[in-house]
């Protein structure tokens, strides 16, 4: 049988998304290791190593505009898996543990985590569809 060697990717080096558009060229150097660009980004590539210490901020770059935060959004719990678990809520309430005895309604056997988990998701996909629009992280 014949060995087939894997082709290697053409661009080995890219610059992360959360470098600003515009100004790659001169915050992320394609020669230089990913530890040399995360000193001049200022971000500090091993937690363990590092002496945690603010370094100087990079002159021309606020670091608000380097590092932009994730928006959440929340996903409301599909209706089919809501469907499954609505039997399950009207006989046993919050009693998880019945839930995952019952293998008649629990068609899928889900343990008591499980169950934690989505029970959690299915009262917050009913908040946020009862038009309140807040969730529970909004709360918090």
């Amino acid at each position: 049988t014949k060995v087939r060697v894997k082709a290697k990717p053409k661009d080995r080096y890219h610059v992360p998304s959360f470098v600003p558009k515009g100004e790659e060229e001169k915050l992320w150097g394609r020669k230089s290791t990913l530890r040399q660009n995360y000193a001049k980004l200022n971000i500090v590539s091993d937690v363990n190593d590092a002496d945690l210490a603010a370094p100087p901020v990079h002159e021309g770059t606020p670091v608000e505009t380097v590092v932009q935060p994730k928006r959440e959004k929340f996903i409301p719990m599909p209706e089919g898996t809501r469907a499954e678990l609505r039997p399950l809520v009207r006989k046993y309430g919050d009693d998880t543990r019945k839930m995952a005895r019952d293998h008649k309604l629990n068609k899928w056997q889900r343990t008591v985590a499980q169950l934690d988990r989505q029970l959690e998701y299915y009262k917050r996909s009913l908040e946020y569809e009862a038009g309140t629009g807040t969730t529970a992280e909004d709360d918090e």
